[in-house]
């Protein structure tokens, strides 16, 4: 699916970054952001550069995973489904619902905020 607004293509990557088990294994929170804002950034750029589809094909692997910090990027649309995932077999599926630990609807808030918002969104979760 194209972007065909620059409005659309930061709805895709709004808060596209998963963070589990990163803090356990990040040495410092500020660390952790640096990193988050370095993904989120390049992988914007290669969005922009080539389209979703290429992206990760012209980029290195660290854009898009951190193995060692626990990150990866996602991307998802404006209706909430998986357009890019590490996990190809959940590509498709709609996270609208996705709850975190405490059981935020955190994908819903990140949607309602983009919309209502200047299309761009960091947010925390569980």
């Amino acid at each position: 699916m194209p972007v065909t607004s620059r409005r659309g293509f930061l709805i895709w990557l709004a808060a596209a970054l998963a963070a589990g088990g990163a803090r356990a294994q990040t040495t410092t929170e500020d660390g952790l952001k640096a990193t988050v804002v370095e993904m989120v950034d390049g992988a914007a750029a290669a969005i922009a550069r080539v389209g979703l589809t290429q992206a990760t094909r012209f980029t290195p692997p660290e854009t898009w995973v951190r193995p060692e910090s626990g990150l990866y990027v996602f991307v998802f649309d404006r209706k909430g489904v998986l357009r890019l995932h590490p996990e190809a077999r959940v590509i498709g599926a709609s996270i609208r619902a996705t709850l975190d630990a405490e059981g935020t609807p955190f994908i819903e808030r990140i949607l309602a905020a983009l919309f209502e918002g200047d299309g761009k969104v960091w947010t925390e979760y569980l």
